[in-house]
């Protein structure tokens, strides 16, 4: 297995990507980590600088605390992401070797060259960090009855993905059933409080900011609705006929 952390890490560094790339994600998470050290969570680089409301402060703020500042702080990001891809993997094997370790170790390989996970790793992206924070949820939760140290950092870790990509809301149900299952109310009451004032604040903000773009974020697409442009009118067969009047174009829509 170590083997295949290897050759991973030495495919992601050598298919790595030598600058910003066109997609603007990674140039926009280094600018809102630059804001994080200064005290604030805006967009720099808009002329009025408001409040970021599309992409949650987890992975900024983990770019802010170990990618440092300056020039370098690009190189440092996409190191990271290959040392937290390369955590992933060892993480994927810990779990799957609860079934079969042979085939724990065939996955990490297959996992090893994957052309997406190759991909993620050698960007400033907030993928790798993802995969590390649920791995280490189920690794924490695998044990038929986890203790309560356990459960707190599951949590905790839970809470961090929600904060790191939207998709990690399906962490959070993760750690609060095996609470409720187990009659542990006050905790599970806790858990769900903590999860609410954080995950639930910034999800509320991302509803509110009176800033939304179409295909920026998720709840920009559900809260914003596109009429269809009208499909252009086609002439009558054999040319237009008398009183066939011009084509209309169709007219184009904006996002607002």
């Amino acid at each position: 297995m170590a083997a295949a952390l290897v050759v991973h890490a030495a495919l992601a560094w050598h298919f790595r990507a030598a600058a910003l790339t066109t997609g603007q994600d990674d140039a926009i998470y280094l600018l809102l980590a630059k804001a994080l050290r200064a005290g604030s969570y805006r967009d720099l680089w808009l002329v009025e600088a408001p409040v970021e409301s599309r992409y949650p402060p987890g992975y900024p703020a983990f770019l802010a605390v170990f990618a440092g500042t300056g020039p370098g702080m690009f190189a440092r990001g996409v190191a990271l992401n290959i040392a937290l891809s390369m955590l992933g993997l060892a993480l994927a094997y810990l779990v799957a070797r609860r079934w079969s370790a042979p085939l724990a170790a065939l996955t990490v390989v297959v996992l090893a060259v994957n052309p997406s996970l190759v991909h993620y790793a050698g960007e400033v992206r907030s993928e790798p960090l993802f995969l590390v924070l649920s791995l280490l949820v189920l690794v924490l939760l695998a044990r038929p009855a986890p203790g309560r140290g356990r459960m707190v950092l599951a949590g905790a870790l839970a809470i961090l993905g929600a904060l790191t990509r939207s998709i990690g809301l399906v962490l959070l149900p993760v750690v609060l059933v095996p609470w409720l299952r187990a009659r542990a109310w006050r905790a599970a009451g806790a858990y769900a409080l903590v999860a609410l004032l954080t995950v639930g604040g910034w999800l509320l903000w991302t509803v509110r900011a009176p800033v939304k773009l179409a295909g920026e974020s998720y709840v920009a697409d559900a809260l914003l609705s596109h009429p269809p442009a009208p499909a252009p009118r086609r002439a009558p067969r054999g040319g237009r006929g008398a009183g066939a009047g011009p084509v209309p174009r169709p007219r184009r829509t904006r996002a607002r």
